[in-house]
């Protein structure tokens, strides 16, 4: 059996936590630059507040419903997570986190009616212990538990755990639930089936394998097994690390002039380079990308990859790599309002195999990459940083209602009086 754990509108909750008196309130919280929902209270859904809905076109409905908005903080919520995922890893035989506010539990040799009330004591300690609520999915298959999931956090009734592992409830929740919902169903694939009459889950459930391989592929084909109860996705073991990185965002202001472009670029580059040697991983390639609005001016978008003689995670070698990119990229004359870069081809620092032919010395890199981290984790992030990035610079995003580092700064701390 498997368990889906899924954090209860997971931003939202993440500044609840930290403040009360945003309970029972519409809140939501915005993407870069405070520009769409990106995350909503159930308050703020029954309001009729859309996922991606942009801020300036919801002004009075947020005036009218005193509706709190925020700054999202994406590093805040990444260190919730891991609070989250803390406390599942020492409750449950195995885990496999499949996303910042979702993970599986492998319920294997666990007697049934043992499953339920240890879920229950699963909710309870992760909201008594990190304050994040969450709905839990019991199931014999991960799409199956997925939809669980979703009753267990749309129903009271359900007190935050619902199990599906008989053929009767499995039956009346897929026929309630449309086809565009189950889990790995796309919007192309869903048009679809509405077309050829297949609305609701049920109707996948009770289609013929092999005809629905020939209207799509083998992976809805296996969806379709899943939702019959045929296990074809396994729990697999936590991933060792990434096989990609990316570092991105968009910018507060436009702006033209190569310099500032580089700055954000080599700030993007540090920020991944610090997650490849957490992760005790490097990359062999960089690319570095950047565009203009798709909405005025005049429009340009561009990339290049760069691929190293070596992998590395040295934030010096990455960033020169990086700024290469910019210079390949770069056109005069564009008002550029996003960039990035992504980290590709990461392998373990442990498998990695040694240049016979290379000069340079990685010993001397690596401890003064350690130095470099150390420094920034007990002084604060980008302490100590290469000159050519810049955190603050005139690119930053606006967020201006960004919620403080209650875990990660010591000058953030929430001071009780």
């Amino acid at each position: 059996m498997y368990a889906l754990v899924d954090c209860n509108n997971f931003f939202v909750s993440c500044e609840r936590v930290f403040r009360p008196s945003l309970n029972n309130r519409p809140v939501i919280v915005l993407s870069s630059n405070d520009g769409c929902a990106v995350a909503r209270s159930n308050e703020a859904k029954t309001l009729g507040i859309k996922m991606g809905a942009p801020l300036f076109k919801m002004k009075k409905l947020v005036v009218e419903h005193s509706v709190e908005y925020i700054s999202g903080n994406l590093s805040f919520y990444g260190e919730m997570s891991g609070r989250v995922m803390s406390v599942l890893r020492d409750m449950a035989p195995s885990i496999e986190v499949y996303s910042i506010d979702e993970a599986f539990l492998d319920l294997s040799g666990i007697p049934h009616d043992e499953l339920k009330p240890l879920c229950q004591r699963i909710r309870k300690q992760v909201e008594q212990w990190t304050g994040i609520p969450v709905s839990i999915g019991i199931a014999p298959t991960k799409t199956l538990a997925k939809a669980a999931s979703n009753v267990a956090k749309k129903h009271p009734e359900a007190k935050g755990v619902y199990d599906i592992s008989t053929f009767k409830a499995q039956r009346a929740i897929l026929q309630r639930m449309d086809v565009g919902d189950v889990w790995g169903i796309g919007r192309a694939t869903r048009e679809k089936f509405h077309n050829l009459g297949m609305t609701s889950a049920w109707h996948l459930r009770e289609c013929d394998v092999n005809h629905v391989r020939e209207l799509s592929n083998i992976n809805v084909q296996k969806t379709v097994l899943e939702l019959k109860g045929t296990r074809c996705y396994e729990m697999g073991e936590e991933p060792t690390h990434r096989k990609q990185i990316i570092s991105s965002s968009s910018f507060g202001s436009p702006i033209t002039d190569i310099k500032d472009l580089k700055q954000a670029v080599a700030t993007f580059t540090a920020k991944a380079a610090e997650k490849l040697r957490d992760e005790k991983t490097q990359a062999r390639q960089i690319t570095v990308y950047a565009n203009t609005s798709p909405f005025k001016g005049k429009q340009y978008a561009n990339s290049t990859l760069i691929t190293l003689t070596g992998a590395t995670s040295h934030t010096g070698q990455l960033t020169r790599a990086a700024m290469q990119g910019v210079e390949q990229i770069y056109k005069s004359g564009y008002e550029f309002k996003k960039a990035g870069i992504c980290l590709g081809q990461i392998s373990l620092e442990a498998d990695d195999q040694m240049d016979l032919f290379s000069t340079h010395d990685n010993k001397r890199d690596d401890k003064l990459m350690a130095v470099f981290d150390s420094i920034n984790k007990v002084m604060g992030k980008s302490t100590l940083r290469y000159g050519i990035s810049n955190p603050t610079g005139k690119w930053s995003s606006l967020c201006q209602l960004k919620s403080p580092a209650y875990t990660s700064s010591w000058e953030e701390l929430l001071i009780v009086g």
